[in-house]
């Protein structure tokens, strides 16, 4: 005869309790990364009469193109509001009770969503301040010597693409220095590689005018 065992309702818990976890873990993954989809650029573009950013300049909906259409304002209220992504995402996470890993991981996920936008047909901008804003809410310490080191490589070349650069390379490095946060380095490594790539044609260009200078100086 077949026997039929019923789950005891210790098993049955435990079954309810993992479904639980499971969906509020992917909803807040989902809602992260549909918050990163809804680019500040375009929106603050509209609100302002302005042109679309994709239409003009690197035809990238970011600050740094915002720039670009001399609207000084419009291009600051854009780059809060890209680095509000970050802190939203991974610091509402955060206060809801969630560990610092899956805080981060909300984080990543806003700036999956800001780069690969579902409302844009995955065109989006680079991410390097809403990945700011996420290393920013965990910790403030990290966040302030990034800042600091895209400040300060800001005024030093001119150049937000590269300054980006040089702060995802140097991000990952201060984050396994840090106290408590060594953990997220391989996912900040990641972060930033990702960052990285988004910012090529930036590296092609700057790569091009290196190696135009010394011809253009022998001339």
């Amino acid at each position: 005869m077949l026997m039929i065992k019923y789950p005891k309702f210790g098993s049955v818990s435990i079954v309810i309790n993992t479904l639980a976890i499971l969906i509020s873990h992917s909803a807040l993954l989902l809602s992260s990364y549909l918050i990163g989809s809804t680019m500040s650029a375009i929106w603050i573009a509209k609100i302002f009469n302005l042109p679309d950013p994709r239409s003009y300049g690197s035809r990238n909906p970011g600050a740094t193109n915002m720039a670009r259409g001399n609207n000084k304002l419009a291009a600051l209220l854009t780059f809060t509001l890209d680095i509000c992504k970050g802190v939203l995402t991974a610091g509402l996470t955060i206060m809801l009770g969630y560990s610092q890993t899956f805080g981060f991981a909300c984080g990543a996920m806003a700036l999956l969503g800001h780069i690969f936008p579902l409302f844009h047909d995955f065109k989006g901008g680079k991410g390097a301040a809403t990945y700011f804003g996420v290393v920013l809410v965990l910790n403030q310490t990290c966040g302030l010597i990034a800042f600091l080191t895209w400040l300060s490589t800001l005024l030093v070349f001119r150049n937000s693409g590269l300054s980006a650069i040089i702060t995802s390379i140097i991000s990952p490095v201060i984050i396994s220095y840090t106290p408590g946060m060594h953990k997220l380095t391989l996912p900040a490594a990641a972060a930033s590689l990702l960052i990285i790539l988004v910012h090529r044609q930036n590296v092609k260009a700057l790569l091009g005018e290196w190696i135009s200078q010394p011809k253009q100086s022998s001339q």
